[in-house]
């Protein structure tokens, strides 16, 4: 049977953990539940870390938000929905998306079709185009960005198969 952490050992490991890395309030009461600790026990832990800056919803957003534009080129909307899923008050990670450079999401947006390009088999600019955007739009980027990188490629999509 596996033995049980006490109130001092969760908050100890989880203290470590919070020095390591950004987490939010969700990821935290998530380990807690996961190591069984009651809900009084879980209030108490993340007040503790709340009051000494180890858990910042507002700077794991900041963190979040900068990692995934960056490294692995989502758009906002992919962004905004694994926010909202870790219960992420959107008064916190709106104004945060907002600020983010849209100049810059564009290029991404427009290299990551432009790799993705070769790959597709299509036999019309259309049928090429309609894959394209529902790429694009897996990866979280808004159509009238998506449509405005199709234009810079010259991919209208006119010829509809014709």
């Amino acid at each position: 049977m596996k033995k049980t952490l006490s109130k001092d050992e969760m908050l100890f490991k989880l203290t470590a953990q919070c020095s390591q890395a950004e987490y939010c309030t969700y990821d935290i009461i998530r380990k807690l539940i996961n190591w069984g600790a009651e809900e009084k026990v879980r209030g108490q832990i993340v007040r503790h870390l709340i009051e000494n800056r180890y858990v910042d919803d507002t700077r794991f957003c900041r963190a979040f938000i900068d990692h995934k534009l960056r490294f692995n080129r989502w758009g906002k909307r992919k962004i905004e929905q694994v926010l909202c899923q870790k219960h992420i008050s959107k008064d916190i990670y709106s104004p945060l998306l907002e600020a983010s450079d849209s100049d810059a999401q564009q290029e991404t947006l427009l290299a990551l079709l432009l790799t993705k390009l070769p790959t597709i088999k299509a036999t019309t600019d259309y049928e090429r185009r309609g894959k394209l955007v529902r790429f694009a739009l897996q990866r979280g980027f808004e159509m009238g960005m998506i449509y405005a990188c199709l234009d810079r490629m010259n991919l209208r999509g006119d010829d509809y198969g014709d």
